[in-house]
C-alpha cells in the first residue's frame, strides 16, 4: 500500500490531486494511515521509507501549488512528524530494554 500511495504522487501533480472531490477525505485518511503505520513500526519498518518519500513530496509541492483549495499540508505534517519522532523514540528505548512489556511503553527515556 506504502508504494502505491508513493507512486500515485510521482505520477499525478499535487495540483490534480487537489482537485479531486474527496481529496480532503483522502489526505486525513492517508495522514491517519501514515501516523497507526508509525506506531506500528515493529511490523512496518520497510513502510515508513515510503510513506516519510510521500509526505516529502507532498509537502515539497505545496510551494508550486496555484490553488484557492486548502492542501491541509500546515496541519497534517506536524502530526506527521510527531508521530514519526515518536515511534523512534519507541524503537531506541525498545532495543535499549526500556519498555514495560505489560503494557509496550515506554518507562523513561535515557538521556
Amino acid at each position: 500500500m506504502c508504494r502505491v500511495l508513493t507512486r500515485l504522487k510521482a505520477n499525478y501533480q499535487l495540483s490534480h490531486i487537489i482537485g479531486t472531490d474527496s481529496y480532503t477525505d483522502w489526505i486525513v485518511l492517508v495522514a491517519n494511515f501514515t501516523c497507526q503505520t508509525f506506531k506500528a513500526w515493529h511490523w512496518a519498518q520497510n513502510s515508513m521509507f515510503y510513506l516519510l518519500g510521500l509526505w516529502a513530496r507532498l509537502v515539497s509541492s505545496t510551494t508550486y501549488l496555484k490553488s484557492d483549495v486548502p492542501d491541509r499540508m500546515d496541519v497534517l505534517s506536524p502530526q506527521i512528524m510527531e508521530s514519526y519522532v515518536e515511534s523512534r523514540l519507541e524503537c531506541g528505548a525498545y532495543f535499549h530494554g526500556e519498555v514495560d512489556e505489560g503494557n509496550n511503553k515506554m518507562t523513561h527515556f535515557r538521556e
